[in-house]
């Protein structure tokens, strides 16, 4: 792996060109080769693609789907979870023209079948046998015409749909080249659905045109470097954490899947450089420090309080001076003067409380993160200045 800085300046100029977000992968092959993009530690078999491997496995996906009938606009249900295959399902769907209608594996069976429904989906893809048992009894009611597996597993032979595993999918396409789909930006190219928390579950119809915006929106914030790891912990219908992971991986990163299981181990692990989480995992995370500096002697907890109160007092003093205090959005000359003069009074203890608290807690976390993000939802004032203390530079989007 290298960490070397990715011609990043060229594939974004060459990106701002495309119709459609899945054309960015055969640029990206094309840049960063032998380089990692995925890596799966937590599936039955550990697996890693390069950016080359990658754009091969997700055209020969595409090159399956079309040979079995999909076409420029036909919905594509896929019901599964964070994973490689996934990420080939979702990108070769749209490479092969669909419109993928995404939903957790996990979800309640009647969901999936109203979203089935609901989306006029004409073509399922599943993580695996356990979600195709959970919801074959709904499909006669709706439009599938075939299922398709992302596990290796054998289809069942008695199913009342033609039902093909992966390998059977890539192996359809094996005499036939990618049939090139013509696309403009207002295109849909994927359906992702509410929860249902609050009624029958929505689809929010996001363009080609949409997701690139982001993809491209994304650079003067954020410069990764070639070989920069990412956690991917949200799922994968999650707009956020799909929308961190498009662009983290057009930008030559590596992509790490977890969960809440092997978060901590994987931070140890893989020393991430990114990642993008909603407020509670940061929760968790903040809970989690808390916990460990609770079990430390009384002596050490009150000297930890003392640098993290005066840091608070710090870092608040360090956002009036460069202009991003929320509480002064415009703070007048004797307020910034103030806070300067508490920042030059408050920078040794600062200091100091990194070297002896912070740097600890930012090792805990990997030690390596340039930025991490959270969305979906606000972030509780305390969580963000907590870990700007720390030094984790924590964006809200």
């Amino acid at each position: 792996m290298t960490s070397s800085a990715a011609p990043t300046a060229l594939v974004n100029d060459q990106y701002k060109k495309l119709d459609a977000l899945c054309d960015i992968w055969a640029i990206a092959a094309d840049a960063f080769g032998d380089n990692l993009a995925l890596i799966d530690p937590h599936g039955s078999t550990e697996s890693q693609l390069s950016y080359r491997q990658l754009q091969d496995a997700l055209e020969a996906f595409a090159v399956g789907l079309q040979a079995l009938g999909v076409k420029l606009g036909d919905r594509v249900a896929l019901f599964s979870d964070n994973s490689p295959r996934w990420f080939i399902a979702d990108q070769g769907s749209m490479l092969a023209g669909g419109v993928d209608v995404v939903r957790s594996s996990q979800a309640d069976p009647q969901e999936l079948a109203y979203i089935l429904q609901n989306s006029g989906s004409t073509v399922l893809l599943v993580e695996d046998m356990k979600t195709l048992k959970a919801i074959a009894k709904f499909l006669p009611e709706t439009d599938i015409k075939w299922v398709g597996l992302l596990s290796d597993e054998a289809p069942d032979s008695t199913a009342s749909l033609p039902t093909y595993s992966y390998h059977d999918i890539v192996k359809a396409g094996e005499s036939q080249s990618l049939t090139k789909v013509n696309r403009d930006p207002s295109q849909l190219a994927t359906l992702l659905y509410t929860s249902g928390t609050t009624g029958k579950p929505k689809g929010v119809m996001l363009t080609h045109g949409n997701l690139m915006s982001q993809i491209n929106s994304f650079p003067p914030i954020i410069q990764p470097h070639l070989g920069d790891m990412g956690l991917s912990i949200l799922p994968t219908w999650h707009s956020f954490g799909r929308t961190v992971d498009y662009f983290l991986l057009s930008q030559g990163c590596t992509q790490v899947y977890t969960s809440i299981r092997y978060i901590k181990a994987d931070l140890q692990k893989y020393h991430p450089q990114y990642m993008a989480s909603v407020p509670r995992l940061w929760e968790s995370l903040y809970e989690g420090i808390q916990k460990q500096f609770r079990s430390q002697p009384e002596s050490k907890q009150k000297l930890i309080n003392f640098f993290f109160t005066k840091s608070e007092t710090y870092v608040k003093a360090r956002r009036i001076v460069k202009g991003l205090s929320i509480e002064h959005l415009s703070p007048s000359l004797p307020t910034k003067l103030m806070a300067l003069a508490k920042m030059m009074v408050l920078t040794p203890i600062h200091l100091l409380g990194d070297k002896m608290v912070y740097g600890k807690v930012r090792d805990a976390l990997g030690g390596e993160f340039k930025f991490s993000l959270s969305g979906g939802g606000a972030l509780a004032q305390h969580l963000e200045t907590f870990f700007e203390t720390v030094g984790v530079q924590l964006l809200v989007g």
